[in-house]
């Protein structure tokens, strides 16, 4: 095993001028460091060097069809990206894009799957055409050094994406959402549900681009074990009159981590629009932290927005209620997690798809009380 930067059979010939071109964007700007603002708390650089074996797979997404890079090029380009050298770097080793329209209302799952002892890219490109509850299961097994990204175009009035997905403990996710909202958007929905023992980062960016829209964006994870987990999420108001809500929710344990950082951008002719973003942890471990930076850029003063951090722990006194009527410390303190994840599970609108996150949930809890 070697590092994953200092090996040249890691990085392949790209396929396309397109992906030549990015990659060598990569090549000029290098791996990121703790001098870049965005990767200021998370050791990406050392993430990327660390040994992983070279052996490189690819599973395919069901009922997605194959595209040429051109297809992709065109489709990838019509989203507002900032300046990411590691977007670059996985889209110029993708080997197939893969677009999945969605025209009817049934509910659709995405398995996306990262083998042991790999390094995978995927990329899917998505139109949402009309009402629907989208399910991504990520897995990611035990070493495994996983990239996948997902651009969204939405067109349906009203429509929820949700993201499952649990890294091991020798294992990292780097994970890409762009949703692009149309004109006939009136609802649209991110929802991530995260386990993590290992290393992961997660980056949600919106454009919400006509009157009227609104976004929702709601992230819960479990960490444990000594888990670093970073969220960095863009959230852009190019329309008058929108409307984004997030929350950043979730349970630290042991020597886990997370960083969440969040901006949100309201572009000057964009009167009218309401937004808000909270983060809250829940701190369960001695060694256990949070970080939280949200980030406000606001060019239009006809706004509201609101922007709000909690970091706190379990309430002793609830938890010796429950044990003065009869109920042990451990199950006393599953109850209360429990407790603390429903807010995120109640956004979920299909029942269905709800219940059964709520059941995964429930046992990864009650394992790792």
């Amino acid at each position: 095993m070697t590092g994953l930067m200092n090996n040249l059979n890691f990085i392949s010939t790209p396929s396309s001028p397109w992906q030549t071109t990015l990659l060598n964007s990569f090549q000029e700007k290098g791996l990121p460091n703790r001098k870049d603002e965005a990767f200021k708390f998370t050791p990406i650089h050392q993430w990327y060097n660390d040994e992983w074996v070279q052996s490189h797979t690819e599973a395919p997404i069901q009922g997605a069809r194959i595209v040429d890079t051109d297809f992709a090029q065109k489709f990838i380009n019509d989203f507002k990206r900032e300046e990411d050298p590691l977007l670059d770097l996985h889209l110029s080793q993708i080997k197939n894009f893969y677009h999945l329209e969605i025209n009817d209302n049934n509910d659709k799952e995405i398995i996306l799957k990262s083998l042991a002892n790999s390094i995978s890219n995927c990329c899917l490109l998505l139109e949402i055409n009309s009402k629907c509850s989208i399910v991504e299961k990520h897995i990611t097994e035990d070493q495994s050094f996983a990239q996948t990204s997902v651009f969204i175009k939405s067109n349906a009035e009203d429509a929820e994406y949700i993201l499952q997905h649990s890294v091991p403990k020798n294992s990292f996710l780097q994970h890409w959402y762009y949703v692009k909202t149309s004109k006939e958007v009136k609802d649209f929905s991110l929802l991530q549900c995260s386990t993590n023992k290992g290393k992961s980062r997660v980056s949600p960016n919106f454009e919400i681009t006509s009157e009227t829209t609104t976004v929702n964006s709601h992230s819960f994870y479990y960490a444990t074990e000594e888990s670093h987990q970073d969220i960095y999420s863009r959230i852009f108001h190019l329309a008058p009159n929108t409307y984004s809500d997030q929350t950043v929710k979730g349970i630290l344990k042991d020597s886990s981590k997370n960083i969440f950082t969040g901006k949100i951008y309201i572009d000057h002719q964009c009167s009218g629009v309401d937004a808000n973003q909270y983060n809250k942890n829940l701190v369960f471990g001695e060694k256990a932290h949070a970080l939280s930076q949200p980030q406000l850029e606001i060019y239009n003063h006809d706004v509201k927005c609101a922007h709000g951090s909690t970091t706190g722990q379990i309430d002793p006194n609830e938890v010796f209620y429950f044990m003065a009527r009869g109920m042990s410390k451990k199950k006393a303190t599953s109850m209360l997690l429990e407790s603390y994840a429903n807010e995120f599970f109640a956004k979920i609108k299909n029942s269905k798809i709800r219940s059964t996150l709520k059941q995964d949930y429930s046992n990864f809890s009650k394992d790792n009380v």
